[in-house]
């Protein structure tokens, strides 16, 4: 004779999560797991077992869940549904939907522009803003900053060199458009952080893909040198296609920078010169600068361009 069952409902463990986590990226709160079925026990229990693990403010997810810009991003308008993504996590969740690849930006909190205070919550930010009308959207279920007032946002809040590596990723990807970005950058005159995003214009502008970039740009034109395009795609021998910093088409003369950042690894410097060398395989010459070449001897970095354009000319 066996015993009865148990008159209370069973204990249920393993992956479950609530049929909202579906639409949310994953993510769900502990109300929405209540409202599906659980008590409140079987909810602490989850928590307290470390099958679930918390996002940020009100949102879980299962322990083994990636954390990405959209799972930070549910969490943050389940924790204050009244606000909007802002910043560094709206710009975050833009870069996902256009499979950019970028880290989470800044300090990796959930930032929401909210219509008053709010009390902390943890891996929350609240942000006592208002947004023109113009600046908000609402897609899937979540109210978020649009992209270019978002972008512009996230470069004068996030420390300068993460902004700068930003900038440098999406002009090489041609994913930012100067007038646009330069109109957002105009209607926040006398904001914090505009004179950060203000001195982006002139890379934006430019299309050059770093700061180093920029200043081969500048030598360029400073001693009237034409011809030259910036960030050209070029398609090698082995079917790989890359983008030269700057390319003078009719002379099949490349000009390349090492910047700052580059060149930090072996596999780095093994890379590039195997892309010189699919290059001059093509009949292209490559010359190539630092940034402390370009930063102290300019003047010998635009002799040895206009000596290399003139011995084409002669040939």
């Amino acid at each position: 004779m066996t015993n009865a069952p148990h008159a209370t409902r069973p204990l249920r463990v393993g992956p479950w999560v609530p049929p909202q986590a579906q639409r949310q990226h994953g993510v769900f709160s502990g109300a929405q797991a209540q409202a599906a079925g659980l008590t409140e026990r079987q909810v602490r229990y989850r928590f307290k077992r470390g099958l679930w693990r918390r996002v940020a403010g009100r949102g879980w997810t299962l322990a083994d869940s990636e954390t990405d810009a959209l799972a930070l991003a549910w969490a943050g308008m389940l924790t204050w549904p009244d606000g909007a993504l802002w910043g560094p996590t709206a710009f975050a969740v833009w870069a996902q939907w256009d499979g950019l690849s970028i880290p989470l930006l800044g300090d990796g909190l959930a930032h929401m522009a909210v219509p008053h205070g709010r009390e902390p919550q943890p891996g929350m930010a609240a942000h006592r803003v208002q947004l023109r009308g113009d600046e908000t959207r609402v897609i899937d279920g979540l109210r978020i900053q649009s992209a270019t007032p978002a972008l512009v946002t996230t470069l004068g809040s996030v420390p300068h060199d993460e902004a700068a590596g930003l900038v440098s990723l999406l002009v090489s990807r041609e994913r930012i458009r100067a007038d646009s970005y330069e109109a957002e950058v105009r209607a926040r005159a006398g904001r914090p952080g505009v004179r950060q995003q203000a001195s982006f214009l002139p890379q934006i502008r430019s299309g050059a893909a770093s700061a180093a970039e920029l200043l081969l740009h500048q030598i360029l034109i400073h001693h009237n040198i034409t011809g030259w395009e910036p960030n050209q795609k070029v398609v090698l021998p082995d079917r790989q296609r890359i983008s030269v910093d700057v390319l003078f088409r009719k002379h099949k003369l490349v000009v390349e920078v090492d910047g700052l950042r580059f060149h930090t690894t072996a596999a780095a410097y093994s890379a590039d010169r195997w892309r010189d060398a699919q290059l001059q395989e093509m009949g292209y010459k490559v010359l190539r600068f630092t940034w402390h070449q370009l930063a102290t001897e300019p003047d010998k970095v635009a002799h040895a361009i206009i000596r290399n354009l003139r011995t084409v000319d002669a040939a």
